[in-house]
């Protein structure tokens, strides 16, 4: 006696579906009817398992990254202020010893001219 296709799918889909047990015994003389859920144990494929772990690992590496490049971002910006604030900082003292050594240039002509022989005109 062969099932045919059709009746073999019934029957595995009753066996699916049916997800509620029904238990009936006496409690002090009383018929209960309890309904327990049956506990269906789904296990993963262990291909899934080690795709989804690889793919929390790929996750955290590009969030590592991410941050790596964005601290890297920071600092260059903080360098680059600091030799900003440098090169102001020297263009001002650069400045301010070209003044110091005009002005001393010019006390060393006047003192010069002051010294030198003078005419008998």
């Amino acid at each position: 006696m062969q099932q045919t296709t059709d009746q073999m799918k019934m029957q595995w889909l009753q066996k699916k579906i049916l997800s509620v047990q029904v238990l009936n015994f006496k409690i002090h003389g009383i018929n209960k009817k309890i309904e327990e859920p049956k506990i269906m144990v789904f296990t993963m494929n262990p291909v899934m398992e080690r795709h989804k772990q690889w793919l929390e690992e790929f996750r955290l590496q590009n969030q590592f990254k991410k941050h790596a490049k964005e601290e890297e971002q920071i600092r260059e910006v903080e360098k680059y202020k600091r030799v900003r604030d440098l090169a102001k900082k020297n263009r001002e003292m650069t400045k301010q010893m070209k003044e110091e050594y005009k002005q001393i240039n010019e006390l060393i002509q006047k003192e010069l001219k002051n010294d030198g022989p003078k005419s008998k005109t």
